[in-house]
């Protein structure tokens, strides 16, 4: 039994130390592009998670900025889809299923629900950013 386990121990974090593929790098590169094009659009997600770089910014709902956003979540879809995710190693499989999935909801979200269209609590996370952000500041004495 104890044999098993050390066996089972000794896999596993063979698989976690696997050496990085070339793989590996392209989809990191593709990663952080991705994520920083994302904190770009998306200033407040950005401050929500303590990226302070865009705090003087909110997302642009035009019709030409949503449909650049979805121009470049395509973009991003197609250097995914260029990669055979079964080559990455340890996290980097699972991040690339992570994102390829999150992309496609993006895409999903922008040609079919179009909530920008009809959805007026789309809107609100701006509304809900400036809260956030006067909720710091404190009145001054007269």
């Amino acid at each position: 039994m104890k044999s098993l386990i050390a066996a089972g121990v000794l896999l596993s974090l063979s698989i976690l130390n696997a050496p990085a593929t070339p793989q590996d790098d392209a989809f990191q590169k593709i990663a952080r592009d991705y994520i920083e094009q994302y904190l770009q659009s998306n200033p407040e997600d950005a401050t929500e998670l303590g990226d302070h770089r865009f705090d003087s910014q909110l997302t642009d709902y035009s019709p030409d900025a949503r449909a650049k956003d979805l121009a470049t979540q395509k973009e991003s879809r197609d250097k995914l889809n260029a990669i055979d995710g079964s080559q990455l190693t340890g996290p980097n499989n699972i991040d690339f299923r992570i994102l390829k999935e999150n992309i496609d909801y993006q895409i999903f979200r922008a040609e079919e629900l179009k909530e920008a269209d009809w959805n007026p609590l789309v809107y609100m996370r701006q509304r809900n950013g400036f809260q956030t952000y006067a909720s710091g500041w404190k009145e001054f004495p007269a």
